[in-house]
């Protein structure tokens, strides 16, 4: 979501080895910002949290510094500061270095929860601004960085139609719509993934058929031209980037059973790769392009988080041959897993919490670092949900997207609803730290 992910530490920060983390779909936090004509929806492909490694057990980190952790080496959690326009929403966080970053989402009314520009937050030298860019009632989901210079972000406009933006020169500026040549009907940009300023996909969300279906299509930036990419199945979820006219992507074989399937992309031409029986990936991080972590799940989508228990976690490693199903070694039964790298992990523990629905929160939350696991605290929002766009900036470093939950009375005085708020968090020197609300 909930996921393709490049991180700092993994590799030095190149325009050729920086693959975004994509969103977590299978289990889809959709946020919903309504448009002013007709209900307008702007789907941030929210993803999950986290993770296994594959050798160890249980424990506590080594005694060191803070318990173990790291000393954060660039923003000190004290020094970040965070200027937010009012009521704002975050969709996607894109990194450069680890003190260059990027977010973006949207602004809405409180009153009727519609948009009322596009957000774009610049991070730099511990400090996140608002960047001036007025796109009125519009919204946007996604951000991918090629290079520090060069970066693209899609989102949808009041009237649904798609919306781009190309940062270059120094600025973001809004672009003719990538693909509006080649796809016919009504279409929209699900996310981004640039692997650098030469070479990037985009994810689009076509217009269903007459049985209500819906379908994918892919864009591919070669040499400055974005073109149409026919995938071999109908519904794609993810686009890994690792190497020029290299990919992994992640999809569904059916509109009906969503059957889960991974195909290796080279050179034009599509692999099929062979998963476990019934394991679903929803997310993907690169170390390098013969060593990836795949984080997801077994069995059916369960609804999470506002229905059923969440599906049992799945871990998978491709070595450059084959994937792999690897052990999750967290203590306890954690619910969603998220993998960095073989000796890097994330694992939750979710209980339910019954209202009209019943929804299901954070109860306890472990970091693994270096073959060993120990709990952390959660973050310090109310009712904290669940985390979204976890990014690794240095090592024991993390920026994330958190969601937790709100409730208001409904417009017509019965009742009232629950949505989720989310905020900017920071993981530095063993601890969570809240900004933005």
């Amino acid at each position: 979501m909930r996921d393709m992910n490049h991180d700092v530490n993994d590799e030095p920060w190149t325009t050729s080895a920086m693959p975004p983390r994509q969103t977590r779909q299978s289990w889809q936090r959709t946020r919903v910002w309504l448009g002013t004509l007709a209900a307008v929806l702007i789907v941030a492909l929210l993803g999950g949290a986290l993770l296994s490694r594959t050798h160890g057990t249980p424990g506590q980190l080594n005694p060191g510094h803070n318990g173990g952790f790291a000393p954060t080496m660039n923003c000190p959690p004290a020094k970040v500061k965070v200027t937010l326009p009012a009521h704002s929403e975050f969709a996607s966080l894109a990194f450069v270095a680890p003190n260059e970053g990027w977010a973006v989402g949207v602004t809405i009314d409180p009153t009727q929860l519609t948009p009322t520009k596009a957000l774009i937050l610049h991070y730099y030298h511990c400090a996140w601004t608002p960047i001036s860019f007025e796109i009125p009632n519009a919204g946007l989901s996604s951000v991918s960085m090629g290079s520090a210079t060069d970066g693209w972000a899609v989102g949808t406009t009041p009237s649904n139609a798609p919306l781009a933006l190309h940062y270059a020169n120094g600025a973001w500026k809004q672009v003719p719509p990538p693909g509006a040549g080649e796809l016919h009907g009504l279409f929209s940009y699900a996310s981004v993934h640039m692997l650098s300023a030469d070479e990037g996909w985009i994810v689009v969300n076509l217009q269903k058929d007459t049985h209500g279906y819906g379908a994918s299509g892919l864009l591919h930036l070669v040499n400055g031209r974005w073109s149409l990419v026919a995938a071999p199945f109908p519904i794609i979820t993810s686009v890994l980037p690792v190497a020029p006219g290299e990919a992994w992507v992640v999809g569904s074989a059916s509109n009906i059973n969503t059957v889960p399937v991974l195909y290796h992309y080279h050179a034009g031409t599509w692999t099929p790769a062979t998963l476990p029986a019934e394991v679903v990936v929803d997310t993907l991080r690169m170390v390098s392009p013969t060593n990836i972590w795949a984080s997801g799940h077994i069995g059916p989508d369960s609804g999470w988080p506002t229905d059923q228990p969440p599906s049992p976690p799945a871990v998978l490693h491709y070595d450059g041959s084959q994937w792999r199903q690897v052990a999750i070694d967290a203590s306890g039964h954690p619910q969603v897993v998220e993998a960095f790298d073989g000796s890097t992990s994330w694992a939750f523990t979710l209980q339910p919490v019954n209202g009209p629905t019943t929804r299901w929160f954070t109860a306890t939350t472990q970091y693994q670092r270096d073959g060993a696991w120990r709990t952390v605290a959660n973050p310090p929002v109310s009712l904290f949900h669940y985390i979204d766009t976890l990014t690794r900036v240095e090592p024991d470093t993390y920026w994330v997207v958190g969601y937790y939950e709100v409730t208001q009375p409904n417009s017509n005085g019965r009742g009232s609803m629950g949505y989720d708020v989310p905020v900017l968090l920071y993981f530095a020197n063993g601890a969570w730290h809240q900004y933005g609300r």
